[in-house]
């Protein structure tokens, strides 16, 4: 089965008291004033509201004829249904839109099949209008359910499952952000094995180039941090927790994995870098020698052992960083390619996923990583688009840590509390090291402009 539980009673009883150190404890999340936006006419509203009502009222009088006594589960039905609910939504009636959807998909069950895909759109839909309506556990468990159609479609091995166990692996990412149940890094367990066997599924059957290969091992990279900080894989309240969506042995019986590294965040992480490193030296290998090709590949492989090297020293294995620096040193050295864009840049660790968007990368001093010093989402009281900065001194020495921390100019809604919490960010966090000659050495004189929020690595306990 995919699933250890299908729609078990949640726990009604209180939650215990935790304290919960939230995994951006170290980011200085600024909650700025929003300048007031020019006040919008009136009467544009009230057009735009009597637009949707008479959307809704036309979509309504369609329904009504096309609907026959005694014949009112045609499958032509369910498109009108979708159309009317989705008005109902835009209309912000998303108690009226959801009786609409779940009509649609009863009328596609009866007529489809009960596990059958075309429900789908209907039941997507309603996960907004819960989601609307702040009716998080009923979002989640038709989440779930949508899941178990698509599994119970494609069957195991088939690879057209791949974009749904993409899709309910970023829920579950997303789950684990906001915070959601009563142990939230159960979700990270789950994500982990959906991204294994969509990355299994991609071996089995040669869809390499059909879908974002390393962008998936990344994630698990990134997934084996989280898991990392907030110990859940020592945690059997988390491992065998009821909140688990995803059976282990299922995943495991697609994925073969084996006993090592189990419960081992470490290894899960290795693992999943070291075949970003093969991937790119399977690319190199099938490029033209001295090419601009060949050695742009290069480049792209010494990243990726350089992200190797990162994992070490954030497990504080500072030896075999160092070896494994060397590596990328050599890399370089031996096929003469430029090492000015690889080994001179400021990275803050870990950096496996994006987290602005691009304006504010766009306007950062390192605009390829200054990704990296942010959540994914911004603050909600921020105009999307819109970030305000510090300009930071800092030295970094060759073991990663910021030193000499200093604030040289503020943005205009700067204020003491927001340096402290991010000169602290930046003290608390790993950097990449200075490469020279394959040896980590220190930096100095480092001022960058850095966007208002820089994410740091506190311990998260839940």
């Amino acid at each position: 089965m995919v699933f250890r539980q299908w729609f078990t009673e949640r726990d009604s009883s209180p939650r215990s008291a935790r304290r919960y150190i939230r995994m951006l404890t170290g980011t200085a999340l600024l909650m700025l004033p929003v300048p007031l936006m020019a006040q919008v006419d009136e009467t544009v509203e009230i057009e735009v509201d009597a637009e949707a009502v008479q959307r809704v009222q036309q979509l309504r009088a369609s329904l009504l004829e096309m609907e026959s006594p005694g014949d009112t589960w045609r499958a032509e039905l369910g498109e009108t249904l979708l159309d009317l609910g989705r008005a109902l939504q835009h209309a912000n009636d998303h108690e009226g839109a959801l009786e609409q959807f779940e009509r649609a998909v009863h009328i596609s069950r009866i007529n489809h099949g009960l596990f059958s895909l075309q429900q789908l759109p209907a039941i997507m839909l309603q996960v907004q209008s819960h989601l609307a309506l702040n009716q998080w556990d009923s979002a989640d468990g038709l989440r779930q359910y949508a899941f178990y159609v698509q599994s119970r479609t494609y069957q195991d091995s088939d690879p057209g499952l791949i974009p749904g166990l993409v899709d309910y692996a970023q829920w579950n990412m997303d789950a684990f952000a906001d915070r959601r149940g009563e142990i939230p890094s159960t979700r990270l367990l789950d994500a982990y094995q959906l991204y294994s066997v969509a990355v299994a599924l991609m071996d089995k059957h040669g869809k390499q180039l059909e879908f974002p290969k390393e962008e998936y091992l990344r994630q698990q990279a990134f997934i084996a941090w989280l898991m990392h900080r907030t110990n859940v894989l020592g945690r059997s309240e988390a491992v065998y927790s009821a909140e688990r969506r995803i059976d282990d042995a299922w995943a495991d019986g697609l994925t073969g994995e084996l006993t090592r590294g189990r419960n081992n965040a470490f290894v899960r992480g290795e693992e999943a870098l070291q075949k970003i490193i093969d991937i790119r030296a399977e690319h190199v290998a099938q490029a033209d020698p001295g090419s601009a090709v060949h050695d742009e590949l290069i480049r792209q492989q010494a990243e990726a052992v350089l992200d190797l090297a990162d994992w070490h020293l954030l497990f504080d294995r500072r030896q075999a960083a160092r070896s494994t620096y060397r590596d990328a040193w050599d890399l370089i050295a031996e096929h003469e390619v430029a090492t000015d864009d690889v080994f001179d840049r400021v990275v803050l660790l870990p950096s496996f996923e994006p987290r602005l968007g691009p304006s504010a990368v766009q306007n950062a001093s390192v605009p390829q990583h200054a990704s990296s010093l942010q959540p994914r989402r911004p603050a909600a009281t921020k105009q999307q688009g819109q970030y305000d900065y510090l300009t930071i001194a800092f030295d970094i020495n060759r073991f990663g840590r910021a030193t000499n921390v200093n604030v040289v100019d503020g943005g205009v809604d700067d204020d003491d509390r927001v340096r402290r919490r991010m000169l602290g960010a930046l003290r608390d966090s790993l950097l990449r090291p200075r490469i020279e000659n394959g040896e980590p050495v220190d930096m100095t004189g480092l001022v960058y402009r850095f966007p208002y929020e820089i994410e740091g690595v506190s311990q998260v306990t839940q």
